[in-house]
């Protein structure tokens, strides 16, 4: 995934907390119904294999980072 520059600051659980994770607010509706616009995800930026049936993350040139499920 391509570096990302913190931009500020946000309180989560000690839990979610840890080395690869980075949190992003969503700004479209794009997986809806299961992500809103406006929420915060995590997303592990070290995993690199997607689970059936889990929501992943991709970062596609000129677009940015998509969440998106895997097609079984």
């Amino acid at each position: 995934m391509k570096s990302l520059n913190p931009i500020g600051k946000l309180a989560i659980p000690q839990f979610y907390a840890g080395d690869g994770i980075a949190v992003l607010k969503v700004h479209n509706e794009a997986a809806l119904p299961t992500v809103r616009r406006g929420v915060y995800v995590g997303i592990d930026t070290i995993s690199t294999k997607p689970i059936s049936g889990e929501i992943f993350a991709v970062y596609i040139h000129y677009e940015g980072i998509v969440l998106t499920a895997p097609k079984v």
